[in-house]
Formats: C-alpha cells, structure tokens, sequence
C-alpha cells in the first residue's frame, strides 16, 4: 500500500467517523427510536422481525445515565458500527488478503445507507455487526477448522441470541443451507449445526419483546431502494459484480459462493450487512477493471454515465425547489451539495473511461463521503429547522390549548426530551392529556404500563444541561 492510499485510507476513515457523529445531538428524535427505548413495544402488524431486549437495555442505560440527550442515545449505534469495521479489517485480511479488504472498507465506509444507520438508535446497527461476526467465523471455521474459530462461533450464537436472535437463526440456516450446496469443505459445518437448536434456547431465555428494523417498516421493496441508493456512486460496478457473480457461480468459485451465501442471509432478513458483502463485490471489480481482457467495461460505463446525468438532473432540481422553498438560502445549500458530488464524480468518470483504478476508487468515495458531510452539515439541520417532530408536538399543543410558560424555542427543545422520556418510561409523572398529544402526532395505539392519568403535568425536563420545573393546564 503506497503513502497515497494510506492517506487517503485514514481520510475516508476519519470523514467515516466524523460523519456518525455529526449532528446527532440535534437531530428530531424519530418514532423509530423511540421504540428502541420503550420496554413495552407495540405488537404492531408489520413488526414481523423482532429486535430484543437486551440492545433496549443499553439504549436505555445510555439515555438514563447521560440526562437523556439524543447524542448518548445514538452513541451506541455509532460504536457498533466503528467496531464493525475493525472487526472486517481483522478477520476479512485473513479471508480476502489486505489489499481487497481495505478496499472494500472504503466502498462500506462511504455508503450512504450505512452512514445513515449512524444517525439513529436502531437495531440494524447490532444485526450489521452480528451478522458479519457470524460470517466471517464461520467461513474461517470452513477454511481452518481450529478451536479459536470455533470458540469465536459461538461467541457469536450467544450475541446473536441475546441480541437479535430470530434474524441470525434465518440468517445462519440461509448461510449454512448454500454452503452446504456449493462448498467443498461442508462435512466441516457439521459441528457447528447444533447452533440451530442453540439459538432457539437463547432467545427463549433472553427474549421478551418484539419490534421491527428500521428500514421504513419491513416493506421489501423499501429495503431494496435503500440498499441501491445506499451504494448509488458505485452503482456501475455494482451492476458488473452482480453480472460476475452470476457466472462464477456457475464455475463454482470459492469467493463467489461466499458473497453469495452471505448475501443471501442478508437480504432474507432485510440486513444492513448486505452493505458489506455488495462492497466485496465492488472492491473485486475496482481491483481488476483495469485489465485489459476485462469483461465488463461497457457496463461500468453505461451505469457511471447514467448515475452522472441522472445525478445532475436530481441535483439541479433541488436546486431549483430550494430556491423556491427558501429562497437563496436554499439554493446556496444545495449548490454546495451538488459541487461536492458532481466534481469527484465526474473526474471518477475519467478514471472509468481511462482505467485509472486509484483515480476511480478516490473519486467515487470522496463523492459519497463528501455528499454526506454536507448533507449532515447543511441540508438537515435547513430541512429540520422546518420540519421536525418537536415543532410539531409544540403546534399540536397550542393547537389543543395547552399553556405552557416557556418560550416558543424553549419548547422545541423541550419537546424533544419530553419524547424521549415518555417512551423510555423514565418520567413516571406523564398525564393522560401527553398521551392524547402523542396519539394525534404519532399514531399512537397503546399507553406505557406507568402512565398516570391526572390532569396536571409537572416534569423536570433538562435543557442543554439545565433544569426546568413547569407545569402544562389545559384552559378551562
């Protein structure tokens, strides 16, 4: 690895970190993340796929222990998924070599949707980590059977059962069940079959609530507009690896039939993981383009060249609808947004078309990592300040009559932590009257288990580290 890449290896790492921490102190708390603090889910039609108690439980220790502030909320989410790429660099140099495992690091690292998942205190972060964990040791396992990777097997049952276990069981006999029809080493995963009994055992033990991923619901076709707009600037060679992947198929390749039977697991169970085994596949194409005998050329062109006018087409009417909305505020905002994408992209463009695999590699990355800096910077907290949950809880209030001796800016940020201590059942003095609120803003179906009804509100809610005792009556 030249000094070059090195730099830019530690770059797209210190924007990758940057980026899961940017703004998530003043983000509008999400419905999503609510329920990740709530003891006593909904058993909502669509929360098929259940997440467990125990990242509740550390969500919640985070919220009671750091006065409730969204960041410390988010805080777990964002170390898992740093953890999750060290544990790609420490146990993917061994599957794929250094060289196609950095490279894959910077494709995953870069991807919106797994920049998005940073944002917010969700269980897709613990199935991304989990499931990738499961992967990685038992492959090892199927290439080296030693007792270290059998132990780190089952260091990851015990995880996924207490985590997130009916999405690992479906993930582990969907990984499993293409092995054992591909690999030629499948007699060796006969010792590690008793997981599928295992998993059960430990879910039966630990698990005490349902909830649901956080892509939008669990609507399939969601999922999959997520997973193609979360890889959108590789959009090209994620077309060739796809194509690649279907013929070396066919021929039986080890490396194939491992993305394969990850991919699979991941996709079943709506993971982000899919993330990382698309970005092997990328990183595969990136390192061998450049060849002269290589056979997809025309389709990395065609898809780089449709993803840079349609980009420039979505882009400039942003461009457009800001300046309306905002005036020149919003078309400022979106310019930059634009600059930063359509100018790396586009030298990314000539490093395709002239098979420069490091100007293509850089290029492709700093347009998506870029793309969301700003993004993070000035496009959501523009797009918050207008619309956001806590600006809709104060409306509601004065809608509903409600008094409140705070100022209107006061309120927003009150708000925010008055959401979060409702759904974490923190604050036992909630009335009936919050409740009702809530219904009208989210939805609402269900009361916590703690609820008093009486009709007056006095909470201590903290402000940026201060305390403020008021008391909300509604006019007679």
């Amino acid at each position: 690895m030249t000094t070059r890449y090195t730099t830019f290896f530690g770059a797209i790492l210190g924007l990758f970190v940057l980026n899961l921490f940017l703004y998530n102190d003043v983000l509008s708390i999400q419905e999503m993340e609510l329920n990740m603090l709530n003891f006593y889910m909904r058993n909502d039609p669509i929360s098929i796929i259940p997440s467990t108690y125990s990242a509740q439980l550390i969500t919640r220790f985070f919220a009671e222990n750091t006065t409730h502030h969204p960041f410390m909320i988010r805080f777990p989410s964002v170390l898992i998924l740093i953890g999750s790429l060290i544990l790609i660099y420490e146990l993917g140099s061994k599957l794929f070599g250094k060289s196609t495992i950095q490279t894959t690091i910077v494709v995953c690292a870069s991807a919106w949707g797994i920049l998005f998942l940073g944002k917010f205190a969700l269980i897709d972060s613990w199935v991304f980590c989990l499931e990738i964990m499961f992967f990685f040791f038992t492959v090892l396992y199927l290439k080296q059977p030693t007792l270290k990777w059998k132990i780190g097997f089952w260091i990851s049952v015990f995880l996924s059962g207490i985590i997130a276990p009916f999405q690992l069981l479906i993930y582990g006999c969907c990984l499993f069940g293409i092995l054992f029809l591909f690999h030629s080493e499948k007699r060796r995963l006969f010792q590690l079959i008793p997981f599928v009994v295992v998993l059960p055992i430990i879910a039966i033990l630990f698990f005490n609530s349902t909830g649901r991923l956080g892509y939008f619901g669990v609507h399939y076709g969601n999922y999959l507009i997520y997973v193609v707009l979360g890889l959108f600037p590789f959009l090209g060679f994620l077309l060739a690896g796809l194509t690649d992947l279907s013929k070396k198929i066919r021929q039986k390749e080890e490396l194939s039939i491992l993305i394969l039977a990850g991919l699979m697991g991941s996709l079943i169970t709506l993971s982000s993981s899919s993330f990382f085994f698309l970005a092997l596949l990328i990183a595969k194409q990136l390192t061998y383009f450049t060849k002269a005998s290589y056979p997809y050329n025309a389709i990395i062109r065609g898809a780089s060249v449709l993803v840079l006018i349609s980009s420039f087409c979505v882009l400039a009417y942003m461009m457009l609808l800001g300046f309306q909305e905002l005036g020149m505020l919003g078309f400022r905002t979106t310019a930059l947004l634009s600059i930063v994408f359509w100018i790396p992209y586009f030298i990314a463009i000539i490093g395709v078309f002239g098979k420069r695999a490091i100007w293509t590699e850089m290029s492709l990355a700093s347009a998506s990592m870029l793309t969301a800096f700003i993004f993070w910077m000035q496009i959501a907290p523009l797009g918050f300040s207008y619309f956001n949950l806590e600006k809709q809880v104060v409306t509601q209030l004065a809608k509903e009559g409600q008094h409140c001796d705070l100022t209107f800016e006061e309120q927003l940020f009150d708000a925010k932590y008055r959401l979060i201590d409702y759904y974490a059942s923190i604050d036992t003095t909630k009335c009936e009257k919050t409740d009702r609120l809530l219904k009208v803003v989210f939805n609402q179906t269900s009361k916590p288990q703690n609820e008093l009804k009486e009709t007056e509100t006095q909470a201590k809610l903290p402000i940026w580290g201060l305390s403020k005792r008021y008391s909300i009556k509604k006019n007679e």
